[in-house]
């Protein structure tokens, strides 16, 4: 087994000391982020509830609730067993339907989580309470409703009130709101287009709410928003609270477009690198490192963002790029050549899937390596 990391804690310049290819995390650059977080929400009345999913970090997570975070979302079980470690309210955006899942919700129920979840079926309602009640226990749900993406929730307001009656007569369950999110919204690079979709949704969430004011709580949680979304998401807001994950460390496909129509420049910076060692470097005008398509995730067809590159190589001209599992390849002016060892760093196209790919985050403070923090829910 390879040393740890952690020896070089403190130590100056250790950031050059890095097992390559390794996940570099920037703590000044984090803070910033969490910080803009907060100030963006001040005085809006949405709550904020950020989805582990984006960092899969429970030291990440408890950042987020030290800064103000209302509890934290799980898009899967296993990261709502992640999360029960911190002793918060956690939502499970996912429906869960099968009676394997439905058991391990029912546990974390037992052992006193406060988990909310997610239905946009009476069979799966009735699924649910039976589950719980067998084990002398209830839970918040929240009507899930599709927002035109067809991946899940009830697909009218029709189906999303007769699901409403009939989860209030279930005894395992307690209707708590709505949830309502468009993901679709994220990364539509058009600002016009995304205010047009974005007009179209609080349509919607306003019809789901009118419609089933009678028989939700007095005040509902209403649910959804994402980083992409938050400036439109604030702006007369029609959600109760917001599930932004990204904007703590951020991916080159947010970056890429404008914050929104009246502002371009994003109030996050990237603050989540990914680190390489020049492996060879016999060609002009470029060399081969050691990060390759196993530790980059890409959705949208970005590569990934160079940030940092040996002395002597222009970062402006220099690009970027997987070219097999275990390689990419570093593109700079002809005549120049980076020694093997030399580091470099790239902001990740796509965050989510990228963490992923790695056990453990380096934490950085400028050359110094501060921690080293677990990826917890790494694969759940």
């Amino acid at each position: 087994m390879a040393p740890s990391p952690r020896r070089f804690i403190g130590a100056r310049g250790s950031r050059d000391s890095l097992p390559t290819p390794a996940l570099v995390i920037d703590r000044d650059a984090l803070r910033s982020n969490l910080t803009a977080m907060r100030r963006l929400l001040c005085g809006t009345g949405v709550s904020h509830r950020p989805h582990l999913k984006a960092h899969k970090c429970l030291e990440i997570a408890r950042l987020q609730l030290e800064s103000g975070a209302d509890g934290l979302c799980a898009a899967t079980v296993g990261e709502a067993e992640a999360l029960a470690a911190l002793d918060t309210s956690v939502l499970l955006t996912s429906v869960v339907a099968s009676d394997t899942n439905i058991a391990r919700v029912v546990e974390l129920r037992a052992r006193g989580c406060d988990l909310t979840l997610v239905v946009d079926h009476t069979e799966t309602a009735h699924r649910l309470s039976d589950a719980l009640v067998a084990r002398d226990r209830a839970a918040d749900v929240l009507i899930d409703i599709d927002t035109g993406r067809g991946r899940s929730g009830c697909s009218s307001v029709d189906d999303a009130r007769r699901l409403a009656e009939h989860v209030q007569q279930l005894p395992g369950l307690r209707l708590a709101g709505l949830q309502l999110y468009a993901g679709q919204l994220s990364h539509m690079p058009d600002p016009a287009e995304r205010e047009r979709a974005h007009a179209e949704f609080r349509n919607l969430v306003t019809r789901h709410r009118e419609a089933l004011a009678d028989l939700l709580p007095a005040a509902p949680i209403v649910t959804g928003g994402s980083t992409g979304s938050v400036a439109l998401d604030l702006r007369d807001p029609v959600l109760t609270e917001v599930q932004c994950g990204s904007y703590a460390l951020m991916d080159v496909e947010y970056l890429a477009m404008p914050f929104s129509a009246d502002v371009a420049v994003w109030p996050f910076g990237y603050a989540l690198t990914v680190q390489a060692s020049i492996l060879s470097a016999n060609w002009d005008g470029h060399a081969i490192a050691d990060a390759g398509d196993k530790r980059f995730a890409s959705k949208y067809g970005y590569d990934p963002l160079l940030t940092r590159v040996p002395e002597g190589i222009d970062l402006a001209t220099s690009t970027y790029r997987p070219v097999s599992d275990e390689h990419g390849r570093l593109d700079v002016a002809p005549g120049r050549r980076p020694p093997p060892g030399a580091r470099i760093e790239c902001v990740v196209p796509h965050l989510d899937p990228s963490i992923n790919l790695f056990d453990v985050a380096h934490v950085v403070s400028g050359d110094e390596l501060v921690d080293v923090w677990e990826i917890d829910a790494r694969g759940a």
